[in-house]
């Protein structure tokens, strides 16, 4: 117990002497195995390193091409993560003692997983009926102007020079993208002037003005919040009745 002590102490001055005078750089060899690959990182592993006082930790690299040294410490694994999908990466790893002698690095491929396709959900018009629709001074009912059936040609508006104000309520056809907010919409309208839109939580609001006495079909463009972020285009056709 005493000489295990003492060895103790006087490694502390041989440690300083050793820091002070040891030119001799560590080895590593062998080559690094990269596994549980994801879209932002994978885990790596790599052999001991050997020096002639002793190995004191590795530094880490993950790059293309400008190397980005991370001490990890005396470990022989490191988990690499905040990279780009799909992207081609070195992953570099070398050894350092404590007089600061680094050896040569060993480096090996990694490729981050791509992000998945963009997969059009399944989806129902009924899903997106309005919740109320103005013309002029006359009040409209959503029953009264969906057309959820069949594509026909609605029956226009009585005064041409009306404004319709529609507005939208977008929360299942968002629960059916699996996005919880739309970053934007896009609203084609054949046949109709669009005078402006704007987006406020879920429900989008469009002032349409139908300069000929006709409405036709609206296609609504919705690009989700998500990531990653989805588009999907979706036809409605007025239908509209007077109260």
């Amino acid at each position: 117990m005493l000489g295990f002590n003492a060895i103790g102490m006087d490694a502390i001055g041989v440690s300083a002497q050793a820091a002070a005078t040891d030119a001799s750089a560590p080895t590593l060899g062998g080559s690094i195995t990269i596994t549980n690959i994801t879209t932002s990182g994978a885990r790596a592993a790599w052999p001991a390193g050997t020096d002639n006082v002793a190995v004191s930790g590795y530094e880490l690299s993950c790059d293309t091409g400008n190397r980005l040294w991370v001490d990890v410490g005396n470990v022989l694994t490191a988990d690499i993560d905040g990279k780009v999908a799909g992207t081609n990466y070195t992953v570099r790893v070398r050894a350092y003692d404590a007089a600061g002698n680094r050896s040569g690095e060993v480096t090996a491929p990694l490729t981050t997983a791509a992000l998945p396709p963009d997969v059009q959900p399944s989806f129902t018009p009924s899903a997106v009926r309005t919740i109320k629709v103005q013309a002029a001074s006359r009040a409209f009912t959503g029953g009264d102007f969906w057309d959820l059936v069949d594509a026909k040609r609605p029956r226009g508006i009585k005064d041409p020079n009306s404004t319709i104000d529609v507005t939208f309520d977008w929360s299942e056809w968002l629960a059916d993208m699996g996005s919880p907010a739309i970053a934007s919409v896009v609203f084609i309208l054949g046949g109709l002037q669009n005078g402006g839109s704007f987006v406020s939580g879920v429900k989008t609001t469009i002032f349409a003005k139908d300069g000929s006495g006709d409405v036709a079909s609206i296609t609504c463009r919705v690009t989700t919040a998500s990531t990653p972020a989805r588009t999907d285009d979706r036809t409605v056709y007025l239908d509209l009745k007077d109260q």
